[in-house]
This record gives structure tokens, sequence and C-alpha cells, in this order.
């Protein structure tokens, strides 16, 4: 059984062979599967210290997580879980062991943070141990069934007019009260996003794409809608579009592998002979002597040779900008990471167009709807770093660092406000915290 489940695995190199739209850590042989499958690319764990403090937070999380997904289920799972230890300890112990690999030892071997986007995206991971839960309640409820059955000693039609009725409460109660947050069909704001970004792209134009959002929603724009065909993307990973870092550009460590990606970068546009633009969260936002030219969601790259010799870019307008802020359309944690970065990026966009007004607003929703977010908070102190607001910057910057306390660029971002207003002391310190957690 283990070797036919391992054997699932061989799919990776044989579809990588074909060379598919879309060759995630390019697992073509032995050493790069293994490499894809413990998604060393990532880390598999968390650094931060294990304590039984952090894991009884985990698993109160887990369990409000599980009771949301299966509402009145899991009350007759547990139900059944004590009938099972009577009545059948072999299954009993099955059912416990999947459910613990596939809760416990997953917080275990993760040890992820309490903050909004660990728990979002440690949910599918937890998935195996809700169907496991609700296998014994299916078990929990078909013994009601007939013991209510053989109490009342009804008809067959009766027992099975009774079975309907509890399969209708248990399943139908919970899909009504679970489907506005699982109604997907008027969601378009990855859409909306993605044509924003490419539009705002000057015709025949580059485009560095970076992170989940933006770059696996012009995946699809680009290679299923073939929108803007003229735009040529190139993602930060080399992992969804055309890798022009090097083969082992992702299996490098931390340091090198952002010489590689400045380097590579810099070559790019020096040799460039058309608009290069890049999504908020580019690496390019950070490099020295390279400064961004907001145009709508992105920003078209101003080399310091460059300044004032560049031809302006023309009025820009959104596309359709009011379907990101419908209030009937439930916004899962992506959604809103993606209304909170087109809302802060409109805010650079009408500060450039010296709307101070505009951008104030944007910046101000953008702060709102990414309050449990640590890179929009870090990105409103980046901003603000640069338009000498230092008071403003430190706020946000504490608030990033509230929600992930290990975040070493809001610290190093943090130091850099304490600088400008000559707080040496906390500067220094939050530049040895930065330190502290990327010391590469």
């Amino acid at each position: 059984c283990v070797l036919l489940g391992v054997s699932l695995y061989l799919y990776l190199p044989v579809r990588s062979w074909t060379n598919p739209l879309i060759n995630w850590s390019d697992p073509k042989n032995f050493d790069r599967t293994v490499y894809h499958i413990m998604r060393k690319q990532y880390g598999l764990v968390n650094d931060m210290p294990r304590t039984a403090s952090l894991f009884a937070q985990q698993f109160f999380a887990y369990i409000k997580g599980l009771s949301v997904q299966v509402n009145l289920v899991i009350i007759v799972a547990i139900a059944d879980t004590v009938f099972l230890w009577k009545r059948n300890k072999v299954l009993f112990f099955a059912f416990a062991y999947i459910f613990f690999m596939a809760s416990a030892a997953i917080a275990i071997a993760f040890n992820y943070g309490l903050n909004s986007h660990d728990l979002f995206f440690m949910e599918p991971f937890f998935m195996p141990s809700y169907v496991v839960a609700i296998a014994v309640a299916g078990l929990g409820l078909s013994r009601a069934v007939d013991r209510i059955g053989r109490m009342l000693e009804p008809s067959m039609a009766s027992t099975v007019s009774l079975a309907s009725l509890l399969l209708l409460t248990v399943f139908l109660v919970p899909m009504k009260m679970n489907y506005f947050d699982n109604d997907r069909s008027r969601n378009v704001a990855a859409e909306v996003y993605g044509r924003n970004l490419l539009d705002a792209v000057t015709p025949g134009g580059v485009l560095f794409s970076s992170g989940d959002n933006a770059s696996f929603t012009l995946a699809y724009l680009k290679k299923v809608e073939n929108y803007r065909p003229d735009v040529t993307v190139y993602d930060e990973t080399g992992n969804v579009f055309e890798n022009i870092y090097g083969e082992n550009f992702n299996r490098v460590d931390y340091a090198e592998h952002f010489r590689i990606l400045n380097r590579v970068q810099r070559d790019f546009i020096t040799n460039s002979k058309t608009d290069v633009f890049y999504v908020i969260g580019s690496n390019l936002f950070n490099i020295p002597g390279i400064e961004g030219e907001p145009r709508g969601v992105l920003f078209r790259v101003v080399p310091e040779n460059m300044k004032g010799k560049i031809k302006p870019l023309a009025a820009w307008k959104p596309h359709m900008p009011e379907l990101l802020d419908d209030p009937s359309v439930h916004k899962d944690y992506l959604v809103r990471e993606i209304c909170a970065l087109f809302h802060f990026s409109m805010g650079e966009y009408y500060w450039h167009l010296d709307d101070r007004k505009k951008a104030q607003e944007e910046y101000d929703r953008a702060a709102a709807i990414g309050s449990d977010m640590d890179m929009i908070q870090n990105n409103l102190g980046i901003t603000f770093i640069r338009k000498n607001d230092f008071k403003g910057a430190i706020d946000a910057c504490r608030k990033a660092i509230d929600i992930n306390p290990r975040f070493a660029d809001a610290y190093n971002n943090l130091g850099i406000a304490y600088y400008n207003l000559s707080r040496y002391p906390d500067a220094l310190t939050a530049y040895l915290k930065a330190i502290e957690y990327v010391p590469k």
C-alpha cells in the first residue's frame, strides 16, 4: 500500500518531460523530484521555537477550523468515536492514527504561526483529517438510524424517511451555513486584478511578476486566455514563466538566490529596448539605483541614469475596480490580499499624479483590508519612508511585526525609519532583529 501511494509521485517526472506550461521546480529526475516533494524550495519547517503553549494555540485554532468545515457533523463524529472505542478498537485505532497524522503530526512538522496567512495556507493540509471526521460521523449516522428504527419498529418507508431527514439535517444545514463563504460564481477579483496588471503595460513591454496572486493570475490570462500576447512576463521564481535565472536558481541559499536575481534583472534592464514594468512586492522594488514610476497597479523601471530622459507615460484608467469591493461576494484571505494590493498600488499611482487626497484614500483602504497582512503593512511602511513620513512608517512596520514577529524585512524598514528620526539605539535594535531572522 505504501509503494502504491508513493508511486503516484511518478507522475511528476513523466509530466515534466513533456514540457508543460507550468513546470514547477522541473522535477525531471529523481533528485529534483525528491526536492520538489519535500518542499525544500520553501523550507518545510518553521524555525519558531516549539513550545507547549504554541502547540495548544495551534490545537484550538485547528478545532475552530474543523468546526467551521464540518459544522454539526463534528458532534456526531465525537459521539461515534466513543462507540468505536467500545465496539471495535481496531477500527478506532485505524481512524485515530489517520486523524492524528493528518492533524497533530502536521502541526508539529510545520510548526506554523497563528496569523491569518499561516492559518489560511495550512487549511488544505488538514483536509484528510476533516474527511476522517466526516467518515466517522457517517458511521455514527447509520448506527443512529438503525437504533431508532429498532426502537420504534417502523415500516421500511418510515425508516427511509427517518434516514433522509437525518441526512438533510446534518448535511444540508452546514451547506446552507457555509454557502456564502464557498460561492465563487461571482468572484472575479483575480481576473480584474490580472487584467489591470496587463493593461498597464505599454505595447510590447516586459513585466516582472512576483507572488502567487500576480503570477498565477497572469499565467491564466496569458497561457489560457492569450490576453495581451504582445507583453512578455517573467516571474521571480522562474517556475511559472520562462526561467531566465538558471536551472538551479531555486536550489541555492538565500543570499546567493538574491545575488543571482539582482544580477539577472539589472542586466536585463540594461539591455532592454522596451519598457520594463514590475508589480508591487517585486525584487526590483528594492534594488539600489532603480526607481519605479507608478503606472496604474504597476511600476515602470526608471534607471538612475535615465531620470528625466524617459518619455512620460499616458494616463491610465483602472479596469472595473468596483468589482473588487463588491460586498455581496465573499473574500477569503487571498482575495482580500488582491484587493489590498490593488488599492495600495492605486495609492502610489495617485500620489505620483500629485492627487494627495485620492492617494491617502487608497492607502487607507489598503491598510483596512490588509489589517491582518504583514506584507501589506510592510509595503505601507516602505512607501511612508520614501515620502519621509517616518512616524507613519514606524506604525506600519510595527503592525507588520505584530502580525509576523519574525518578519526580517519589516524590522529592517523599522530600523530605517528610526535612523531617520535620529533614534539610533532603536534603529540598531531593529537592524539586529532583521539580521537575527535572516542572518545571510
